[in-house]
């Protein structure tokens, strides 16, 4: 309830400069996707690290995207 809380009152302050909210957006999309190309090529069986990593970004993904 608190989360939920502190939440809302933190995405209203960033709703007001919603600039550097999508720039942080992008810069998370490059950081993730360049880390499941690192994976791709480094690790074998990546697949499901991959797929991990995903679905930990998707989990997260609100938090960052207003």
């Amino acid at each position: 309830m608190a989360r939920r809380f502190l939440f809302q009152k933190l995405s209203s302050r960033m709703s007001r400069s919603s600039e550097p909210v999508t720039r942080l957006a992008s810069v998370w999309e490059g950081a993730s996707g360049s880390i499941i190309m690192y994976l791709q090529r480094t690790i074998p069986g990546w697949l499901p690290i991959t797929l991990g990593f995903m679905a930990m970004k998707a989990a997260l993904e609100p938090s960052i995207t207003f």
